[in-house]
């Protein structure tokens, strides 16, 4: 198959049979037979590779209510060590004015 989706044998044809007459060769892409794209198969270690994957995805994006319970103490530890942060920026610019 061509870049273009093209049967190339048949391209080919075309090309040659324009090349053997001597002309200049003008091919119009329309009029050629387009080759259907072949099924992917992925080998198992691939597949389970694959599976291994996306079920890692579904159980991060999933919300559960642990899950939020988690990520609501994170928030809060968070906010906490921001908040020391600021403090401590405000002390240092304070001590080195």
């Amino acid at each position: 198959m061509s870049e273009s989706g093209f049967d190339d044998d048949d391209l080919s044809l075309t090309l040659a049979r324009f090349a053997g007459k001597r002309r200049n060769i003008v091919y119009d892409e329309s009029k050629l037979k387009q080759k259907k794209p072949e099924p992917i198969s992925l080998s198992s270690a691939t597949n389970a590779c694959g599976a291994a994957v996306l079920a890692g995805v579904v159980n991060i994006l999933t919300v559960t209510p642990e899950r939020r319970k988690q990520n609501e103490e994170w928030r809060k530890r968070w906010e906490e060590e921001r908040e020391e942060w600021r403090n401590r920026d405000r002390q240092w610019y304070e001590n080195n004015r």
